[in-house]
């Protein structure tokens, strides 16, 4: 015997799953729109010292390399002028959290035009 499955078409609107819902997820000319869960109170870390460590690492790989070095330095220098990085002061700010990107270089010696790359 088969039980049927009870329709149940009431929502209960204290249930916290259908207040998060409600609260993320719209619909704009026919499709939805939902939200990414956010938790505030994750905290990145320190990730200044590793991203200067990958800097230094990849300071010394090109020393060998001086054409590949300067290649990287104009690539960076183009980065700074694009605004697609900045330069900090080196003073350490611990009013406001921030998180630094260590730059990962992807050096393609077969590639005529951008031998350089960022990962």
């Amino acid at each position: 015997m088969i039980e049927d499955i009870e329709d149940r078409n009431e929502v209960n609107q204290l249930d916290p799953c259908e207040q998060h819902f409600t609260s993320t997820v719209l619909q704009q000319d026919g499709r939805y729109v939902v939200s990414l869960p956010k938790n505030s109170k994750i905290s990145l870390g320190n990730s200044r010292d590793m991203a200067q460590k990958r800097l230094l690492a990849i300071e010394r790989r090109l020393q060998k390399q001086p054409e590949l070095r300067e290649a990287y330095h104009d690539y960076l220098n183009e980065y700074l002028l694009l605004n697609r990085m900045s330069e900090i002061d080196k003073e350490v700010n611990t009013e406001i959290e921030e998180f630094y990107l260590p730059h990962q270089a992807v050096i393609r010696k077969d590639k005529l035009t951008t031998k350089i790359r960022e990962y």
